[in-house]
């Protein structure tokens, strides 16, 4: 339920790379559809969680590999959005502590890509997403689609939020399953750095 990103995230293939040409720095483009979404199961159903507010950013110098590229992504969990006020107001309040612990961030380098067509990629990144104060190693992976001048960034993964020291979310005869699926969408464009 909330780790959202998490792992956020991330990207890049060979094409992508290199046709960034002397291009530092590529950031969330705020001004398109992005989502963070997680999927949760209980003995009472499923239900899911939602928020479009990611950001964060793939940086390198010009004589960087692909080993050595950066990238920093932050999910805001104090938006996320279940659908129902007093299930988000638990979530936010009980299990994230989100005024303790807003963000869910992931950071690291981009390490492997496979290219599957002209138009894209999938590709790992490693390294450390952090939630409700608890970090651990994690490894994406992401697909890419190149858009235009836009790129398109998908993944997929599940987490178990105990990993994280979030209890188990419990409410009389019913309870959340431990590992939530997470689905993210976002878009990349090449930072405006005048």
């Amino acid at each position: 339920m909330i780790i959202i990103m998490t792992r956020l995230f991330i990207i890049l293939g060979l094409f992508f790379w290199s046709g960034m040409g002397n291009a530092a720095l590529l950031e969330v483009d705020l001004t398109r559809d992005n989502s963070v979404v997680f999927y949760a199961g209980s003995t009472m159903g499923n239900f899911e969680g939602k928020t479009s507010e990611i950001e964060g950013y793939i940086s390198r110098e010009d004589n960087d590999t692909l080993g050595t590229g950066r990238v920093h992504f932050e999910v805001d969990l104090r938006t996320m959005d279940s659908g129902i006020g007093l299930r988000n107001t638990h979530m936010r309040d009980k299990y994230l502590d989100t005024a303790e612990y807003p963000m869910a961030v992931f950071e690291g380098r981009l390490s492997q890509w496979r290219i599957i067509d002209q138009n894209g990629s999938e590709v790992t990144a490693s390294g450390m997403l952090k939630i409700h104060g608890v970090e651990m190693e994690f490894s994406p992976e992401e697909t890419i689609q190149l858009m235009g001048d836009i790129y398109r960034i998908s993944s997929n993964f599940e987490l178990n939020i105990t990993d994280f020291n979030i209890n188990q979310p419990k409410f009389l005869f019913t309870s959340m399953k431990k590992v939530v699926r997470l689905r993210l969408v976002f878009y990349l464009k090449t930072a405006d750095t005048h």
